[in-house]
């Protein structure tokens, strides 16, 4: 590899360009690996996503079929602070009365309903209305257990 670097630098624009590409996938990789909500949310066997609304990114984890705001998860588990959505769905509230109603929609059209609250926490509109159901039992085992 050194030999390469060197014969690199000698002016061979293909070894430059494969070193280049090589560098800028290892950053991208160091950089997701790296990122506290995505490495929380995979912790929680969840899979991570983003929404945009308006000029914000959400970073939201899908837990089971419930969608709840990775920002809200870390908060739970590294600060010991539940959030408005949290408490709103281990109280069962069903409505979101104390948030507004928001759709985001994805580039590949598909739209979701949540309930953001004062706090910006934020939660799937269907997991609020269906907490204490079969289809929320996996985000409600991982807010009651320690983290993994």
């Amino acid at each position: 590899m050194i030999s390469g670097i060197a014969e690199a630098k000698q002016g061979n624009p293909m070894k430059k360009l494969i070193i280049l590409t090589f560098s800028f996938i290892s950053l991208n990789v160091f950089a997701i690996n790296h990122n506290p909500q995505m490495h929380l949310c995979r912790q929680l066997q969840g899979e991570f996503s983003s929404e945009t609304s308006g000029t914000d990114e959400i970073g939201l984890c899908q837990i089971g079929t419930s969608k709840i705001g990775t920002i809200d998860l870390m908060k739970y588990f590294y600060e010991n602070v539940s959030t408005l959505s949290v408490q709103s769905f281990m109280s069962q509230q069903k409505v979101c009365s104390d948030g507004q109603v928001l759709t985001l929609t994805k580039d590949n059209g598909l739209a979701t309903v949540y309930c953001l609250y004062s706090d910006y926490s934020i939660i799937d509109l269907k997991s609020l209305v269906d907490s204490g159901s079969f289809s929320t039992a996996t985000l409600l085992q991982v807010l009651t257990q320690p983290l993994p």
